[in-house]
């Protein structure tokens, strides 16, 4: 099944929100090892609020920042399910 242009520029779109997402929780981890000025929480959630939640709940894991949490514990997970339903929705 092929995408059409529609689901391409979703699926683009998303692609790079969720890179985006990733790339800043990735920054965000390596400024705290270095005691450096850090990404504000509520930048770092409100990019996982505006479908970044894939990459946030994968940055949050792999890199195990923001684990302690609980706003993170809780909100990232809700996050991904929010992404990935909104993803499912607008391709399908």
């Amino acid at each position: 099944m092929a995408l059409d242009f529609w689901q391409l520029s979703v699926t683009a779109i998303f692609f790079l929100l969720n890179v985006r997402t990733l790339w800043l929780f990735y920054i965000d981890k390596k400024r705290s090892e270095r005691k450096n000025y850090r990404i504000s929480e509520k930048k770092l959630l409100l990019s996982a609020a505006i479908m970044g939640g894939i990459g946030a709940w994968s940055g949050s894991m792999i890199f195990r920042h923001k684990t302690q949490k609980s706003v993170f514990r809780y909100s990232l997970p809700v996050f991904f399910i929010m992404t990935v339903g909104v993803y499912v929705l607008l391709i399908f």
